[in-house]
């Protein structure tokens, strides 16, 4: 159930300010209400969730300076986590990101950004793994979970240029290979300092503008 309402408010089906109360969320999910709570709690240390009351809970508010600071945040630990993580991976781990990189480029050139997020949410995870480090996990997952928030909700589903900046990931995945730290750093820092000047010519909160040209 975690790992479902998780990705529900990283994909934008459960919207930034949404009010969501544990029994409709289990019905919809097909779960059980104790199971949703325990979720919306979890994540409410992670935060992406608020507690409004003891039957009701928000969806974490979410617009442009926040956006950028879950940015500044996550790429200076990413930068960190990159550096440990890189040296370390095994042949058993460039493995699984290959076939990891194979679903997401398919997903990408399918326009599905839906799932392309998710399977960018398994790359990093991999290389976060890499580090060995279980307080880098404790850190680090909930950071990531709100950056990918902030990466679907704010990615333009349409843009080529933007695209073209996530398929860059192929040419990164060349250096993760050679296990060359400083260039797959130099990489993340490129492509988080472009995605920030996406949110900064963006709208202030863009899933509400496309929600208002769907009614017209």
């Amino acid at each position: 159930m975690y790992e479902l309402v998780r990705f529900a408010i990283m994909n934008g089906d459960l919207s930034p300010g949404a009010l969501v109360r544990p029994v409709e969320l289990a019905e919809s999910m097909g779960g059980r209400t104790a199971l949703a709570r325990q979720a919306l709690e979890r994540l409410a240390g992670e935060g992406l969730v608020e507690i409004a009351t003891n039957d009701l809970f928000r969806i974490a508010p979410l617009d442009r300076a926040r956006a950028l600071e879950t940015i500044d945040v996550f790429q200076a630990i990413l930068m960190a986590a990159a550096r440990w993580s890189i040296p370390n991976l095994t042949n058993e781990d460039l493995l699984q990101l290959r076939a990891v990189s194979v679903a997401y480029v398919s997903a990408l050139e399918e326009s599905d950004l839906s799932r392309a997020i998710r399977q960018f949410d398994r790359l990093l995870h991999l290389l976060r793994s890499a580090a060995r480090n279980r307080e880098l996990d404790l850190v680090v997952e909930p950071i990531e979970t709100r950056f990918l928030r902030v990466l679907r909700l704010y990615l333009p589903q349409h843009d080529a240029s933007v695209m073209d900046l996530v398929k860059e990931h192929l040419i990164n995945l060349s250096d993760i290979e050679k296990r060359d730290a400083m260039r797959v750093m130099t990489h993340i820092s490129r492509r988080l300092d472009y995605f920030r000047q996406v949110v900064v010519m963006g709208p202030n909160k863009p899933w509400e503008a496309a929600s208002h040209n769907d009614t017209k």
